[in-house]
């Protein structure tokens, strides 16, 4: 029998219930539902927060049997992501984000990024960037670097106190969650980067730095020691994760790390009466959105 991976074990679920009071159930080794409470509305994740990364598993979750399953559970709005190629005759049918991975990772060395991207690696290291693991005590300042960024851009915050809380405890135990902090030469922290490893493949989940140490650059330390560590444990992969859409530069950041881009599709499927609306009103405000925007 295959082993589950990192975000189909108990110790996962774990920080989910911790940090959002949600509650997981495994469907079988490599498919695992979270559902969540909004008010009257449940939503359901599959293999949160990394989506479906296989035909065999894709095949599933789109299958009656398993959706109705879900109904049964209570799901309302099926929630889930999968990369594109995998989409296939369903692509069109979702919505699309540029997500951008590191393949080949054991061929991944430092020297051969792009020559701006090494620059500001060396010049992190001549301002006195230091690189240590996370504590335990190291939860809130993650959090607040966390909050604060998603209010500078104008987002949500979805994740809590609680969350990075239960992240940095387990970090502490299990080599699968990895949370590194930053600090300048004096010892402050400035900088945070939360990665996960499932399977063979890294995760890049969290990330934040304080602005006012910006021009230190720990963004760049943290990032590279990160991939540094997941190539030497192993991994085969290290995905950088979907950027919003309009963010070009960002992605183009990413890709200057050797990064590789596709589109990742979004799905929202309604199993229930009150998922159809809710997924109606999710249109709505998406066609009211690009409008805005156009």
């Amino acid at each position: 029998m295959i082993s589950p991976s990192f975000f189909q074990t108990t110790l996962w679920f774990e920080v989910l219930n911790e940090g959002f009071g949600a509650h997981s159930h495994l469907i079988n080794n490599s498919l695992a539902v979270t559902f969540f409470r909004a008010g009257p509305l449940c939503v359901t994740y599959a293999n949160f927060p990394v989506g479906i990364r296989s035909p065999d598993v894709f095949e599933t979750i789109m299958g009656y049997q398993t959706q109705q399953l879900l109904k049964d559970m209570g799901t309302d709005l099926l929630r889930f992501s999968v990369p594109g190629p995998i989409a296939r005759e369903h692509f069109g049918k979702g919505i699309h984000l540029p997500e951008t991975s590191i393949q080949s990772l054991s061929d991944w060395t430092e020297e051969n990024l792009d020559g701006d991207v090494r620059y500001e690696i060396r010049r992190s290291r001549r301002e006195g960037i230091k690189i240590r693991p996370a504590y335990n005590s190291d939860a809130y300042f993650m959090f607040t670097l966390y909050r604060d960024t998603v209010k500078r851009h104008e987002g949500r915050i979805r994740y809590t106190h609680s969350y990075f809380e239960a992240i940095c405890k387990l970090s502490q135990s299990v080599p699968d969650i990895s949370g590194l902090i930053a600090e300048t030469a004096e010892g402050i922290p400035c900088g945070f980067i939360v990665t996960a490893q499932s399977g063979k493949v890294t995760y890049y989940l969290h990330a934040g730095f304080d602005h006012k140490y910006a021009s230190r650059r720990p963004s760049y330390a943290l990032l590279c020691q990160a991939i540094t560590q997941a190539r030497d444990n192993g991994s085969c992969c290290f995905n950088l994760m979907a950027s919003p859409t309009g963010q070009a530069e960002l992605v183009r950041f990413k890709e200057k790390w050797r990064g590789h881009t596709q589109p990742l599709v979004n799905f929202d499927i309604p199993v229930s009466k009150v998922g159809h609306i809710a997924r109606l009103g999710l249109l709505a405000f998406q066609y009211l959105s690009s409008s805005r925007q156009g």
